[in-house]
């Protein structure tokens, strides 16, 4: 029971830059190894916390040491689904993730974290459907981070507003390496044919949203924006400033 579940949530967390939460789940299943439904759980907050951690900009020292309590109160045989078990995040982690997420994610945490983020969300705008053939995988800026100066991008956001929206989330989509470079600094009409170009396919959903919209501005991307910060907050019950999760909701 549970397999396919279960598989997913370790190929995510094999993802990880780093294998810190492995001796825990190493742990924890030998303890629970005939209990599939406790493993499911077990690996969903897990996988929770494993990324929380990381969109904190922890230390390795730091992670590490949650990741030892966590070990010490699955070998005490603690609750490790109570709010203050080592395995949950704390209301005010939870605000600090989301403040991450709903910030300038590209510029406040590492490339490879990024990408990661944009590929979860892309499974969860596919409902789970997506595979990723291409051997390259970039993360790109819709509005450049280097518009010219006499482009429409400059003209949809003058002043600060470049800056403010960059490097946001609801800025941000997933491409080939290739189409990355030839897309560069084009306007948005532009961008949109060579996102595209193979037969107005994209393999990227996330991506796809793009096609759908005649033009890119402040408005434009604070409405994604909501959308994919909240879809990520709902599916890992962060609680933020907008919107508030109940665990086990």
């Amino acid at each position: 029971p549970y397999t396919a579940e279960i598989e997913e949530l370790l190929r995510w967390l094999n993802k990880l830059t780093h294998s810190e939460w492995l001796p825990a789940a190493l742990q924890y299943w030998g303890r629970y190894s005939k209990q599939p439904e406790l493993l499911l759980r077990f690996l969903k907050d897990l996988d929770r916390l494993s990324v929380g951690l990381l969109l904190q900009n922890l230390s390795h020292n730091k992670r590490s040491e949650r990741y030892r309590q966590l070990q010490m109160a699955i070998k005490q045989e603690k609750d490790v689904y109570e709010d203050s078990s080592p395995l949950q995040l704390s209301e005010t982690e939870q605000h600090t993730i989301y403040r991450a997420l709903d910030g300038n994610l590209y510029a406040n945490v590492n490339a490879s974290l990024c990408k990661y983020i944009l590929l979860r969300l892309d499974t969860l705008l596919s409902d789970g459907t997506a595979t990723y053939d291409l051997p390259i995988i970039s993360v790109e800026h819709v509005l450049p981070q280097k518009p010219v100066s006499n482009s429409e991008w400059m003209r949809w956001f003058p002043g600060g507003a470049h800056n403010r929206y960059v490097h946001r989330l609801g800025n941000l989509v997933l491409l080939s390496q290739h189409t990355n470079y030839n897309a560069n600094n084009y306007d948005f009409a532009k961008k949109k044919m060579v996102y595209f170009s193979n037969k107005g396919f994209c393999p990227f959903v996330i991506t796809s949203h793009v096609l759908h919209a005649d033009k890119w501005t402040p408005d434009v991307v604070d409405r994604r924006q909501r959308e994919l910060v909240n879809k990520l907050a709902s599916y890992w019950k962060f609680s933020g400033p907008s919107l508030h999760i109940v665990r086990g909701a």
